[in-house]
């Protein structure tokens, strides 16, 4: 009987010690194959439990502007429109068309994605954006196009409202050359998201 005891007692652990072997060998093997892309089992994932919604706006605006291909230092018109996403209370995301142009002989546009950095949550707050993207000018008898990059600095008005006044300073480069300069215009322009 002792020795039926002891039997069974080592098959037992030989079958324990077995089964935990496979066990971390199918976890390995299991762990190596779901290190590949797209091969995910759901149980592994988890769900997002608080996403911000972000606060989608419309905007668009005007101003005058200067454009450095322009030889005769001409007064010109600043359009530019798209859309404004508030990420968080300190940050947005955009996505803006701009065209600039004295209607004469020099004609600056872009298009590009960038950021707002807010100083402050408040009903009026200063801001730094940045943005790249591509853009297209003329002037003087030539014409360039390659990536834009464009900065500004504003204050927006009326920030906790659905409607949103912006007074900003703004200027874009396209990185290619015009008579051995890059064209470059700067503008103080308003707009209203809404």
């Amino acid at each position: 009987m002792k020795s039926i005891l002891i039997s069974l007692i080592l098959i037992g652990s030989l079958s324990l010690a077995t089964a935990a072997s496979d066990y971390s060998e199918d976890e390995k093997k299991k762990s190596d194959e779901d290190q590949t892309v797209g091969n995910i089992d759901t149980a592994q994932t988890d769900d997002l439990s608080n996403r911000i919604k972000s606060k989608k706006f419309g905007i668009f605006g005007i101003g005058p502007a200067m454009i450095t291909v322009d030889p005769e230092d001409d007064i010109s018109y600043h359009f530019y429109a798209g859309s404004i996403w508030d990420v968080n209370p300190w940050a947005s995301v955009k996505a803006i068309a701009q065209v600039t142009s004295d209607f004469d002989n020099t004609l600056m546009s872009s298009g590009g994605l960038g950021a707002n950095v807010y100083a402050s949550n408040g009903n009026v707050s200063p801001y730094l954006g940045a943005d790249m993207g591509f853009g297209y000018a003329y002037g003087e008898g030539e014409s360039a196009t390659g990536f834009s990059l464009g900065g500004s600095a504003g204050l927006l008005l009326f920030r906790t409202s659905d409607t949103q006044f912006n007074i900003e300073f703004n200027t874009v480069t396209i990185l290619d050359k015009i008579n051995d300069s890059f064209p470059l215009y700067y503008t103080g322009r308003i707009g209203i998201l809404f």
